[in-house]
């Protein structure tokens, strides 16, 4: 086992990493290699993979862009395996080592944030003769950073069912309260659903996202929305939802109990969501039927609800709310995030986990609490301890190991229609990568992410993340002479 640089972690990133190190990761790695077998012996994916002219020229200026502001350890991790290059967290830093070698350096990026590096650096970059790998396709500022286009390049391309059903509401010449208005418009104009998730365009951290739920009752309408927090930014106002947990499901509920008692072991999620004391599994069952209902409110006052949390979000944030109206993605009890790469043998899966969502248990029931991301905004806490290995329980309660394969699998459809839409003469050429967020339960892609190390080298096993970037590299380094040969001409 390779060991993991203490120097590019604090120690709780190190704790955390470990644990993907160790037996726990065992069962996903497993999972992860047979899979990656399976998928390239399907006739469809036979002949979707890299491949290049023997290399002739190599870059004179490797570039490693971090610039994470949660100085994750990938990049300096991914440049301390490969032994090149240099790593840059500021846009200042960028360009000036790309002004050493304007026309013959590499940039490499892996975790980013606009500021440092979007689609306007990658244009500098090129302009100056010197290559980005992997370039505009998966740079901030593109189809990645925005749900929408997302779901649209997904949408235009046959990957239609690979999403959930959506509507954008365009703020433009709109106040808040139209905006409001307008999506209740759109939930209550889809006849075949309840229930849906409203999410700004961009961003990520499950900030701007709130659940709305609809009662139809013969020519009136009544609307739930339990939890605004997400999106006026009120944190102390965070209500517990009702989880979206089968209580006849056998699996469910034994996987409900392991994340009671996982959540019970940890000192710091104990604290923040364990609130009553259960002793057996049936008592969690009984507990779960108790999980809070909604309360209802007519149009009128719905509308002047959302649209006092939608000012609130657009002051704190200075742009405007520009949300997707989605049915409901039914995740269960976590989220599933595959790293997709094209690779030489292929389209592979460089590592999954799970995410543990917040949520609490309680006397009055059990549900979600805050927002879905891996900090806690109440008491300001990193709870990686929520970030897990997929382990056996989880598999159970997704369905199987055959239904877990197929959501696998639709994250890889979801790839290769983005790899697909690359130019003819770049088909084979790009070694992309691209993160996806997958419901285990319903089996949506709710996003993706790319350029982004979310997890990359913290949650995956040390000697595969070793072999993954390494690998990369070299291709990168190949796309680098392919294209300063005039290959892409």
């Amino acid at each position: 086992m390779n060991k993991r640089n203490p120097k590019s972690y604090t120690d709780e990133l190190l704790e955390a990493a470990r644990r993907f190190d160790g037996s726990d990761n065992a069962f996903a790695e497993e999972l992860k290699q047979n899979f990656n077998k399976w998928l390239n012996s399907l006739d469809e994916y036979k002949n979707t993979r890299l491949t290049y002219p023997e290399r002739s020229i190599l870059p004179d200026n490797i570039i490693w862009v971090d610039a994470s502001d949660d100085k994750l350890p990938a990049t300096s991790e991914s440049r301390n395996v490969c032994g090149e290059g240099s790593v840059v967290n500021t846009e200042k830093e960028l360009l000036a080592r790309l002004s050493a070698k304007p026309g013959s350096s590499l940039v490499i990026s892996q975790c980013v944030n606009r500021n440092c590096y979007n689609l306007k650096t990658v244009e500098r970059i090129e302009k100056q003769g010197s290559v980005s790998s992997p370039g505009q396709w998966t740079a901030p500022g593109g189809i990645f950073s925005n749900k929408l286009k997302t779901y649209r390049m997904l949408a235009d391309n046959g990957g239609e069912g690979l999403i959930a059903k959506y509507r954008f509401i365009d703020p433009e010449g709109k106040t808040p309260s139209d905006v409001a208005s307008a999506i209740l418009d759109a939930a209550c104009a889809d006849i075949e659903s309840d229930m849906f998730f409203v999410k700004p365009t961009t961003g990520g951290g499950g900030l701007g996202g709130f659940r709305l739920t609809l009662k139809r009752n013969g020519g009136k309408t009544c609307f739930s929305l339990p939890d605004m927090s997400r999106l006026s930014g009120i944190v102390e106002e965070t209500r517990i939802e009702p989880l979206t947990v089968d209580p006849d499901s056998k699996e469910a509920i034994e996987e409900l109990w392991w994340i009671y008692n996982k959540f019970k072991s940890s000192k710091v999620l104990n604290k923040n969501y364990i609130e009553t004391e259960l002793k057996s599994p049936q008592e969690l069952k009984d507990l779960l039927g108790k999980s809070p209902k909604p309360e209802l409110m007519d149009r009128e006052q719905a509308v002047k609800k959302l649209a006092g949390a939608i000012e609130l979000f657009e002051k704190k944030f200075s742009r405007r709310y520009a949300p997707l109206v989605n049915r409901y993605i039914n995740f269960g009890t976590w989220g599933l995030r595959a790293h997709y790469r094209l690779s030489r043998a292929g389209i592979i899966v460089e590592t999954i986990y799970a995410r543990l969502f917040q949520i609490k248990f309680t006397d009055e029931g059990i549900g979600y609490a805050g927002a879905d991301n891996i900090s806690n905004k109440q008491t300001g806490e990193l709870e990686l301890d929520r970030l897990l290995p997929v382990n056996p329980l989880m598999v159970s309660a997704a369905g199987g190991g055959r239904k877990f394969f197929g959501l696998l699998k639709k994250g890889a459809e979801a790839f290769k229609i983005f790899i697909g839409t690359f130019p003819d003469e770049l088909a084979g050429k790009i070694p992309a990568r691209v993160q996806f967020d997958i419901a285990p339960v319903d089996g949506f892609i709710c996003e993706g992410n790319a350029d982004s190390a979310r997890g990359f080298c913290l949650a995956q096993n040390f000697d595969s993340f070793t072999s993954n970037i390494k690998s990369w590299f070299q291709d990168s380094l190949d796309y680098y002479s392919f294209l300063k040969t005039g290959g892409s001409k």
